[in-house]
């Protein structure tokens, strides 16, 4: 990696910045994935903010929520927060029930802080055919129940991806230098292979649940309201959204939208250990703005974070 300066040389393309309603330029690794054009790489490019749909407004708005979503566990994760724990009412868990066995332990936080669009991180404890394991699972909705049903469901689609994993990476055994993870498949089985190291998610694991949300409320909202809700609070902090077209023609013929989404502001989640983004203003101030200790950089969770 090297140092984003004045002496690098980038290439950079056009994005429409809906904030200020104007074309304007980014670096064309932020853009496009994968990017390995240039000799001096300035990031460890990751796919948030990357969306298809066959409707255009579904696709950003789609966008928009998973930038949201990776800002707000990067600042829980590292930041070791701790925010409201959502009880499982009847319907939570009837919901539950119909995807998962009843033997899973599940853990339901609200991470939604300044950028209030509902967020939601799940943490499952369970145990398959291939031994035990712990899956995460966040989202960006436009309701908590909306936010929470897709966690549940993100969540699901772990449990036979570290089948897959597991069977890969059977020799696998990560020691002590988290540097050598390198990629989110990393990330996804190494509280797997390393139970002795899921200490680290006890706080979330033994909060008390005190918040309730109304699971059975049915109030979808217009998706352009919704774009222009997050458009709106994003213009008062300043914020640019940077939309990017990269609809293919083959994509195109078949009424597909593909788009990428930049919110440089908005803090990203690394997929390789020695490449997080721990820099970003939002991760410090943040926290305290929203009532909880902001540590400083040396005192940052330690530990890798098991997305997958």
């Amino acid at each position: 990696m090297f140092p984003f300066d004045e002496k690098i040389e980038l290439y950079w393309d056009t994005c429409y910045d809906l904030t200020y309603g104007k074309e304007t330029y980014c670096p064309s690794a932020f853009i496009y994935l994968p990017w390995t054009i240039e000799d001096k790489w300035i990031l460890s490019g990751t796919s948030t903010g990357l969306a298809a749909h066959t409707n255009f407004n579904k696709a950003l708005l789609t966008a928009l929520y998973e930038l949201i979503e990776r800002d707000a566990f990067v600042i829980t994760w590292h930041q070791k927060i701790v925010s409201p724990k959502i009880i499982i009412d009847k319907s939570i868990q009837s919901f539950i029930n119909q995807v998962f066995p009843s033997n899973y332990e599940f853990h339901f936080f609200d991470i939604t802080y300044d950028i209030k669009v509902p967020t939601v991180m799940g943490l499952c404890f369970g145990e398959a055919e291939y031994g035990k394991f712990v899956a995460i699972g966040t989202a960006t909705r436009d309701s908590y129940k909306e936010a929470l049903k897709k966690v549940i469901l993100e969540i699901s689609q772990s449990v036979p991806y570290f089948r897959y994993m597991l069977g890969k990476r059977k020799s696998w055994v990560p020691d002590n230098d988290f540097n050598q993870l390198l990629s989110f498949e990393d990330h996804s089985i190494f509280y797997l292979k390393r139970p002795d190291l899921q200490g680290v998610l006890d706080e979330w694991r033994n909060a008390k649940a005190s918040m309730k949300i109304d699971f059975q409320l049915d109030d979808i909202k217009n998706t352009k309201d919704c774009i222009y809700d997050i458009i709106g609070q994003l213009k008062n902090k300043n914020y640019n959204i940077l939309v990017k077209d990269i609809t293919t023609p083959d994509a195109n013929q078949v009424g597909y939208y593909c788009l990428r989404v930049i919110i440089p502001q908005l803090l990203q989640m690394g997929g390789a250990f020695p490449f997080y983004f721990l820099g970003g203003k939002r991760l410090y101030e943040v926290p305290s703005l929203m009532g909880y200790k902001s540590n400083s950089f040396d005192s940052l969770n330690k530990y890798p974070h098991p997305f997958p």
